[in-house]
């Protein structure tokens, strides 16, 4: 998804989750996902494995979420705003 985004510069995403917002371009999290990509193949996660991830609603949690793809586990976010109904 990143790969066929916008323009590297574009922006992709502003995080509200602070006190002043953070816009991220497309370079930005390409970025932040091969480096958590990377990271999770290190811990010997990829193909097969299962990725739960338990995150705020930030630009992270993208970062973390398209890692997860990237390095072929099957992501299950949790929100934790979720009550148990949801």
């Amino acid at each position: 998804v990143l790969d066929r985004g916008g323009a590297a510069d574009a922006v992709a995403l502003v995080d509200l989750s602070g006190i002043h917002p953070v816009s991220y371009t497309y370079a930005d999290l390409r970025r932040m996902t091969a480096a958590t990509a990377g990271a999770l193949r290190r811990r010997g996660l990829g193909p097969g494995s299962r990725l739960g991830m338990l995150c705020a609603n930030t630009a992270r949690f993208y970062a973390a979420y398209f890692g997860g793809l990237r390095a072929g586990c099957t992501v299950v976010p949790y929100n934790a705003r979720a009550g148990a109904e949801a």
